[in-house]
């Protein structure tokens, strides 16, 4: 196993070495997390443009969602 996952302990000279499993999860969170965050910000994104075209005012340039 390489050196990325070995987690040192702080100072004690002990580190940790997580399952397959948990590295697993740990994957399956963090892909979650970026789909609810890129789905969020483009909501926010969307409903910000509505709100300034219903004022009849022109919403700032978006950055592209890609």
């Amino acid at each position: 196993m390489t050196n990325e996952y070995v987690f040192p302990l702080g100072e004690t000279g002990k580190s940790i070495v997580p399952s397959g499993y948990w590295i697993a999860a740990g994957f399956l969170a963090e892909r979650v997390a970026d789909a609810w965050l890129d789905s969020h910000a483009s909501s926010t994104r969307r409903t910000a443009a509505q709100t300034a075209m219903a004022r009849g005012t022109y919403p700032i340039p978006l950055k592209p969602i890609s």
